[in-house]
């Protein structure tokens, strides 16, 4: 039985069990990001963590995530002068392909003072941040895209890319006036 197949009450109960351990394989399918964050989110709540202590980290692991299976193992890049409009097509299309087979790896590290999470995609990809554009340059500024390491990097105390197809991310917790405001 196919996973589009199956009732939404079987896929919620097999993505919570795919969710348990700290080393999880996720299918190349957009919806696998959103079921992915959600459930680091979840412990970080449960580990006690409050929204000022998690900050932007979400957008990080999202970010990550999306960008591990739209650029790293789709090999999707958007084409100068293209549309949203055709960018999204291009995606959605490879993401509905059968031939759609290539995995993306999370491991999350949840310690009581830190959080790290690592995504690592089967495309390899080098992503060198100080090549890529400044999304917040004038000229930048109202184009689309292209601010998706821009946004981990902001998101995170720390982050590495140096590993071709693997992001690093890892967030501090943090109390009191210790909490940028």
């Amino acid at each position: 039985m196919s996973f589009e197949n199956k009732t939404e009450e079987v896929q919620n109960l097999e993505r919570e069990n795919r969710f348990n351990g700290d080393h999880w394989t996720l299918e190349s399918h957009l919806t696998e990001a959103d079921a992915a964050v959600q459930a680091i989110m979840g412990r970080l709540n449960e580990a006690g963590w409050t929204d000022d202590e998690i900050g932007q980290f979400d957008v990080a692991v999202a970010e990550a995530i999306n960008n591990a299976i739209t650029h790293g193992n789709f090999g999707i890049e958007r084409e100068p002068g293209e549309s949203s409009e055709a960018y999204r097509a291009r995606i959605e299309a490879a993401d509905a392909s059968a031939e759609n087979n290539k995995k993306v790896t999370v491991e999350i590290t949840l310690l009581a003072d830190s959080v790290t999470v690592v995504v690592e995609d089967e495309g390899k990809k080098k992503i060198d941040p100080d090549k890529l554009p400044d999304p917040t340059s004038p000229d930048r500024i109202l184009k689309p895209g292209g601010r998706g390491i821009f946004s981990i990097m902001k998101a995170c105390d720390e982050s590495d890319l140096s590993v071709p197809g693997r992001v690093m991310m890892k967030k501090f917790k943090r109390t009191g006036d210790e909490i940028p405001q």
